[in-house]
């Protein structure tokens, strides 16, 4: 990664006092001619090269997922520009082990290795971004340059996305109809469930609405985006990085602050 132009390590087990505390692998900073990135990064060794990530997509297509400092402002963004270049935007992983057991096809799928790595990755990107946005608030001149960030999921687990056709899903037993038809990718978009336990005095990053907002909006806002990267692709991620088209004209999402 370090040969990588442009592209800097800021820290390793870089400390993050979020929540009940945690660390982040990677913080690293990547400038191409168009924006500033600040990018925390959690990394997930897959023990076995049997093992492949298994993803749905999501049918909502988009998600919130850049967050954008600009002087003492915060906001958060979707992913309009990652979906231009043709990122999938994926609803839930399961991890597969493809070695083969007596009588069985293959081992069982489990849901919970994604599931805690994907929480671990919100808790150290919300993290990070409520320290950053702390220290800007203490600023009274001379504000720090503007950057983007999003968390990033770097594995070495295989990465495939299931166009499973619904109507092939049996309702009683839930299992699908003949093969999966699954799709290899060398990166994504996930859509992750992130809900940290509530707490007397802690103070949780939360999308904030002028008046009411429906169930439909609070879900899509109350979900993090989280980049899903395999390793192999790490340099091709940068080099589409530097052509990802994020402009002022953009629509930004709601305001983010640091509230209780």
């Amino acid at each position: 990664m370090e040969q990588i132009p442009r592209l800097t390590i800021v820290g390793e087990e870089y400390p993050i006092p979020y929540l009940e505390g945690t660390s982040l692998d990677l913080l690293i900073e990547f400038v191409t001619s168009n924006n500033r990135y600040v990018l925390p990064i959690e990394c997930k060794r897959a023990y076995t090269v049997m093992k492949r990530w298994v993803f749905f997509h999501d049918p909502e297509g988009n998600s919130k997922v850049l967050y954008r400092f600009h002087g003492k402002e915060l906001n958060a963004m979707n992913a309009t520009p990652f979906l231009i270049l043709g990122m999938p935007v994926c609803l839930e992983g399961i991890e597969i082990n493809l070695q083969k057991l007596d009588g069985q096809p293959y081992k069982a799928a489990q849901p919970d290795p994604i599931w805690k790595v994907g929480f671990q990755s919100c808790k150290g990107c919300l993290g990070f971004v409520r320290q950053e946005l702390e220290t800007r608030n203490k600023i009274s001149e001379n504000p720090p340059p503007d950057f983007i960030t999003f968390s990033l999921l770097i594995t070495n687990a295989e990465l495939s996305v299931c166009n499973a056709d619904r109507r092939c899903i049996d309702v009683q037993s839930g299992n699908y109809q003949g093969e999966l038809p699954l799709e290899n990718v060398p990166w994504l978009l996930l859509r992750h469930p992130f809900t940290p336990p509530e707490s007397f005095g802690a103070k949780h990053l939360q999308v904030l609405h002028e008046g009411y907002a429906n169930a439909q909006t609070r879900g899509f806002y109350t979900k993090e985006g989280i980049i899903v990267l395999n390793v192999s692709n790490i340099p091709r991620f940068f080099e589409m990085l530097n052509r990802l088209a994020i402009i002022d004209t953009q629509a930004p999402e709601p305001k983010k602050d640091a509230t209780g």
